[in-house]
């Protein structure tokens, strides 16, 4: 389905639709929305200025680390070259 904007009222025909298409019997969906009527995103490039602005950004690069960390442990050699590095602290373009 594509719209011009939200509408609760194509939400609604759209999660009825596919749980008909789907056979999904009823009390097996829950629908959960994190931020009001709509989730709220922002293009990759806002994604940094956001987290420095935040606060977050040392817990987000830490998290990132143990994650890369992670998947060079098990198993290293899809790795070729080298483990993956933390990003650098600073970058310029």
């Amino acid at each position: 389905m594509l719209a011009h904007c939200e509408s609760e009222h194509l939400a609604e025909r759209l999660i009825r639709e596919t749980v008909v298409k789907q056979g999904i019997a009823q009390d097996q969906l829950t629908i959960h929305s994190d931020r009001g009527p709509s989730m709220r995103s922002q293009t990759v490039a806002h994604l940094p200025a956001t987290l420095v602005h935040s606060g977050q950004a040392d817990a987000v690069l830490a998290a990132r680390q143990a994650v890369l960390d992670a998947a060079h442990a098990a198993p290293p050699e899809r790795f070729v070259h080298r483990p993956p590095r933390a990003l650098p602290l600073r970058a310029e373009v």
